[in-house]
């Protein structure tokens, strides 16, 4: 199967909104045994669209993955423009309106003219729900025989859209069947991760890859086979073995964040846990408290982060604090004790650190970060990173990953 990309959209190409849509596309495809022959952006405009669709076609792509530019604004021409390039004309659908009225309601505001435009699609498509969104995707096969899947470009809605509608159909018809595991780790970079699995990459009967993010690296394991159940039982198979070789550097599996993990594993041995954030702001609050029914086991924070409130917050010896530095293990371990003591949690997970662009002191560059953990038992340890010459967002994230794995695994040791 031929396969095209086209992101459109003004600001991808002016640099205000960076494009990932295409590396999820390339990396699910390729792990389903199906590749891209092209990808492309351009702009909002009806001509551009239709010479995109004329050079795609001209070229053989069977299909075409569309995102951007289907939203209510003047500005969102991907209808009109795939209309034009088919020589159909835009028409109100009414399955599409009736989703969309039907989002509208869940969001508890009347229906105004701009959400019929996004219930008119080009003559003859079908509608591909959006269930996160108010804007329909839509299906349409051209004049050429080239088919369409135009898919919002807000992410949200674009991953739904794609795992759910999309890549399914796009595997009907192959004989081969493809079966995928997703593994999360943290606690190392992506060289080491691939290095504990090297020899396994050039096994012919499987598909490996490895994608690093800030702080987790996903690693993607695909068996193909002539038939489900044997494409499963040899997935299993190598499922194992990648993670006897990767040992503890697995967290979870599928879309099981680090905080994720760290929810289950404190909801299974029914304990709590309380944070004392400086360095990273808030940000390991935030992602305890995505995970749903995180009120069980989370029963609060500090976000001390000036020196004074260390101290009057947290109510830390100040005489530790400017003999130690606020920025420094005895402080982090002091943060973790004092969130523990005060909000009576059977753990206290503390950060502290530079996040740039300057440091502290000499030898405290950006991106020196303290951890600290506080058990059942005392002090569990800490630990110092070092995430040098990348941005103060990188290192909150970084940092705040950093905190969540060594709980993590504190808790599975003493299992």
């Amino acid at each position: 199967m031929s396969l095209a990309f086209v992101a459109i959209g003004d600001e991808l190409l002016t640099g205000r909104v960076l494009d990932r849509h295409l590396l999820q596309v390339g990396r699910d495809l390729a792990m389903h045994g199906l590749s891209l022959r092209s990808a492309r952006v351009v702009p909002d405009d009806v001509s551009a669209i239709q010479s995109a669709l004329d050079a795609e076609s001209a070229a053989g792509a069977r299909s075409v993955v569309l995102t951007g530019g289907l939203g209510p604004t003047p500005d969102d021409m991907t209808r009109e423009g795939v209309a034009a390039w088919a020589g159909a004309p835009l028409e109100l659908h009414a399955v599409a309106h009736e989703q969309v009225l039907r989002q509208v309601a869940l969001r508890h505001r009347e229906p105004v003219d701009a959400d019929v435009r996004l219930a008119t699609l080009p003559k003859g498509a079908a509608v591909l729900p959006n269930s996160v969104g108010t804007a329909p995707g839509f299906h349409l096969v051209g004049p050429t025989g080239l088919e369409i899947w135009a898919l919002p470009g807000v992410p949200a809605e674009f991953r739904r859209m794609w795992l759910g509608e999309v890549l399914p159909r796009l595997r009907v018809g192959s004989e081969q069947h493809v079966a995928l595991q997703v593994l999360r780790t943290s606690g190392a970079g992506e060289r080491e991760v691939a290095d504990r699995i090297a020899s396994l990459f050039a096994r012919p009967d499987c598909r490996l890859g490895t994608y690093a993010g800030e702080g987790e690296v996903e690693v993607h394991v695909a068996v193909e086979a002539a038939g489900p159940l044997v494409a499963e039982e040899r997935l299993t198979s190598l499922v194992a073995e990648v993670r006897l070789r990767l040992g503890d550097l697995v967290h979870g599996e599928g879309d099981e964040a680090l905080a994720e993990a760290v929810a289950r594993r404190l909801g299974q041995r029914g304990e709590t846990l309380a944070t004392a954030e400086s360095v990273t702001g808030g940000l390991l609050a935030s992602l305890l408290t995505d995970v749903p029914g995180s009120s069980a086991w989370f029963l609060g924070g500090a976000v001390a982060y000036s020196v004074g409130h260390k101290t009057r917050q947290l109510g830390l010896d100040p005489e530790l604090v400017a003999r130690a530095g606020h920025v420094s293990p005895e402080v982090s371990r002091a943060m973790a004790r004092q969130a523990r003591a005060l909000h009576g949690a059977t753990w206290g997970l503390a950060t502290t650190g530079w996040a740039g662009p300057d440091g502290g002191r000499p030898g405290e560059e950006a991106g020196l970060v303290h951890l600290a953990l506080e058990g059942p038992d005392g002090l569990c340890g800490s630990w110092t990173h070092r995430f040098p010459g990348v941005d103060r967002p990188s290192v909150k994230l970084r940092a705040a990953r950093a905190a969540l794995r060594a709980l993590w695994l504190a808790m599975g040791l003493q299992s």
